[in-house]
Order: structure tokens, then sequence, then C-alpha cells
């Protein structure tokens, strides 16, 4: 079944998030085209809690498409949730079209080591 698109825009220029969005649409169509571009996720480096990661998200989906031609804009953020004395890593992925529509996706959660945590609590 072919994409109902056939120009993409990922809102990173980090190597393994373009990837991650190349390989996907690979899977679905080779026709498909994909721009990655420098956006800024208009939160911290390392979001905290769910809420924040998808922000993050759905801010370089949108920034994708307005910085664009694309017809679908790609956002994917990572994040942690800080929980008691554990933090845990998460990560949404956020695609916008140009008629206003939104798909999404979380990755469930990884245990961080309690180093990670401790420096996340410390503003590192």
């Amino acid at each position: 079944m072919p994409l109902p698109f056939r120009t993409a825009a990922v809102g990173s220029t980090n190597p393994a998030k373009v990837d991650a969005v190349r390989r996907s649409l690979a899977r679905l169509s080779h026709e498909c085209a994909l721009e990655a571009v420098d956006v800024p996720s208009g939160v911290g480096m390392m979001p905290l809690g769910e809420a924040e990661t998808r922000e993050g998200a759905l801010a370089r989906a949108r920034a994708a498409l307005e910085r664009t031609t694309a017809e679908v804009g790609f956002g994917l953020e990572g994040g942690a949730i800080l929980d008691g004395d554990r933090a845990w890593l998460t990560a949404h992925v956020v695609a916008v079209t140009r008629d206003g529509r939104i798909g999404e996706a979380a990755w469930g959660r990884m245990l961080l080591p309690r180093v990670a945590a401790e420096r996340l609590r410390a503003g590192e």
C-alpha cells in the first residue's frame, strides 16, 4: 500500500533520528523523499515528563513542516521521567500533515542507572 505522501521532513539533523525516520519510511515505500532540518524543540536538552517530551516532538514536527515544502513533518524527542529515586528514559514520535492531522506514538520506559537519576535531579 503506497504512502499518502511523497515528501517528508524530520525536525532534526541528529543522525539517529534521521535514520530512524528514513528506515521506517523505506519499509513502507521507496518513493518518499526525506529532508532533515535543524529546528528547535522548544523544550530543555532532556525534557522531563511525558508532557514535555511530547511537546518537544510536536514542536519539531510542526517546525519541520514550516521550514520545508514536505507534505508531512516528523518530530522525535527523548526525555526522562523522574519517579521517586528512579529515572526512566522515554520517547515520543509525532507526525503532522499540512491539513492538520496528527499521528503519535510513545515508546515505553527504560530504567536508567541511579547515577543518571541523580544527575537529572541535579539539573545536569
